[in-house]
């Protein structure tokens, strides 16, 4: 599997058949399709909030790199699977926050803030 694979060149190639496979439900307009690639994509950049941050490898970073393309290429098409990517966004922003050597008392702030959007967003 992709997960597994160390073999750089066959994970570049199920990147790039990822991003084909986005490209063509995007096409034809197949939502539950699109979802499920872009979800399975923002899933492998193994920058999920509820995992924590592990190590994050270079075919890792090839998926965000992925992900970012694919969302220059389909912006239009997109739709909902917007909110998958920039949640990635998001969490690559926070690692490279983590990496800089913010105090978390900062990051805890940003935290009570993202739960207290998410609690205005739905009221």
């Amino acid at each position: 599997t992709l997960q597994d694979s160390k073999d750089d060149e066959l994970v570049m190639m199920c990147l790039d058949g990822f991003r084909c496979a986005v490209r063509v439900s995007c096409i034809f307009n197949t939502g539950l399709v699109r979802s499920a690639y872009i979800q399975s994509l923002a899933r492998f950049t193994m920058l999920n909030v509820n995992s924590g941050f592990s190590e994050i490898k270079p075919k890792n970073l090839e998926t965000i790199k992925t992900l970012i393309a694919i969302a220059f290429t389909d912006c239009n098409y997109l739709e909902d699977s917007w909110y998958d990517i920039l949640k990635v966004i998001s969490q690559l922003e926070l690692a490279q926050l983590i990496g800089t050597g913010v105090k978390t008392k900062f990051l805890e702030k940003r935290k009570k803030y993202r739960l207290r959007l998410c609690v205005d967003t739905t009221a």
